[in-house]
């Protein structure tokens, strides 16, 4: 999933905790780097840079489909 324009950064991180699953983030090279495991950031130097600005663009991958429904309800509700 990816994901655009997140002004919000700081409620989106507090939604991926939310996940049963891991969340991955995918770099440009495609390498996947664990985001969130078991509702637990492992890279919160990342989600730290994005707290106080605005993601453009993310690419997200989940370990679990039903995380992928709910991180896309918050998004459309935003």
């Amino acid at each position: 999933m990816k994901v655009y324009n997140i002004t919000d950064t700081k409620k989106f991180f507090e939604t991926l905790r939310k996940c049963t699953g891991n969340v991955d983030v995918v770099n440009d090279e495609g390498k996947q780097m664990s985001l969130i495991v078991d509702g637990h950031e492992s890279l919160s130097a990342l989600a730290a840079a994005y707290v106080k600005g605005t993601i453009e663009e993310l690419e997200l991958h989940f370990s679990k489909p039903q995380d992928i429904q709910f991180v896309a309800q918050y998004l459309v509700a935003m």
